[in-house]
């Protein structure tokens, strides 16, 4: 499988992939989607730069046909399985099961337990601060071992779901009442297409 890099040069990607974007593949994919006005409040939270945080709307509307692709693939045989992150916050367990089964991969529960000590979101937050302490480590930094996006948990929030909502009425409001055809009124809509 081939992928263009940052400098729009092809190189080989190795399975599995971790990406926000459509890939285009015969591989088996495991798409988790959160509530997209919890995404982009999130989003918001971890930008610095005024103009970064000018394309958030753009950064979270783009999954609308990340998705569409995914589904045209699924449409031609594509094993994909979609996983709401709500459902699954309280229960790193089951979501293991879950993959799994769809791999079609046994998984002892000791295997379960290793995996969930090296993944939960306790030890996902303190990996994602083990950067260099630039303001944009959100942008520019990864954990090589594991794809984690250096800042990439609030420690206010741990990923909670409804955490930012609660705790950002006043932007909710605004995406909420935001006027039709607006970036966040898309948003909006999306999060209602996807059942929130």
């Amino acid at each position: 499988m081939l992928s263009k890099n940052a400098k729009g040069d092809y190189e080989a990607m190795v399975y599995p992939v971790r990406t926000h974007s459509h890939v285009a593949s015969i591989d088996p994919v495991v798409y988790t989607y959160r509530n997209p006005i919890e995404s982009y409040m999130s989003l918001m939270s971890r930008l610095q730069d005024t103009d970064q945080k000018d394309n958030i709307a753009y950064e979270i509307l783009k999954h609308v046909d990340v998705m569409a692709a995914l589904r045209r693939d699924e449409m031609k045989g594509r094993a994909v399985i979609w996983l709401k992150y709500e459902d699954y916050y309280d229960n790193l367990p089951n979501r293991i099961i879950t993959i799994a089964e769809f791999m079609n991969i046994s998984v002892s529960p000791s295997k379960i337990q290793e995996i969930d000590a090296k993944t939960n979101i306790s030890v996902n937050l303190k990996r994602s601060k083990q950067h260099s302490g630039t303001k944009d480590s959100f942008i520019e930094w990864e954990d090589k071992s594991s794809g984690m996006q250096g800042n990439h948990i609030n420690e206010h929030t741990m990923g909670k779901p409804g955490a930012y909502i609660e705790s950002h009425t006043e932007t909710y409001f605004k995406i909420m009442n935001a006027p039709l055809r607006s970036e966040l009124a898309l948003i909006r809509s999306m999060a209602a297409e996807l059942g929130y």
